[in-house]
């Protein structure tokens, strides 16, 4: 065994999982989550201030009246209960405004993504901290059974 190899490896795992763990955090940090509920007739005001992607899922299996304010929402899907649309504001004082047009409560958690120098960085930090792990798997497996 080569304990210089395996102590490598086991190095290298541990920057990799302190990347990754950064790398979540930034992600999350530029995340807008909320949980809301709305009587009939009730609206929500989310004000938008960067493109993004919107996203919710309500106890409806329906889609909410989403009333757009100096923002453009295009590209809609709808996956697994969850619906969503790519946010483009046209100013700094763009809303989407969630409305109830149902005659029952909803109950809808939404998350508004922005695409971000943040979210990039993440993202790349992510793919690092993977190559650094796999790397030091390999290292250390390769330190072990090596005489």
């Amino acid at each position: 065994m080569r304990k210089n190899f395996v102590t490598i490896g086991i190095i290298l795992i541990i920057i990799g999982v302190v990347i990754f763990a950064s790398s979540m955090y930034i992600a999350t940090s530029s995340l807008h989550y909320n949980e809301i509920n709305l009587a009939p007739g009730q609206q929500y005001s989310l004000h938008v201030t960067n493109t993004g992607i919107f996203m919710y899922k309500s106890n409806i299996s329906y889609p909410v009246k989403l009333l757009q304010d100096n923002v453009t929402l295009t590209s809609s899907s709808y996956k697994s209960g969850y619906y969503s649309y790519v946010v483009e504001p046209s100013n700094a004082h763009a809303i989407i405004n969630i409305y109830n047009n149902y005659t029952v409560p909803l109950e809808i958690v939404y998350a508004n993504i922005p695409i971000s120098s943040s979210v990039v960085i993440s993202g790349l930090l992510v793919i690092i901290a993977i190559v650094l792990v796999i790397a030091g798997i390999v290292i250390a497996i390769y330190g072990a059974i090596k005489k």
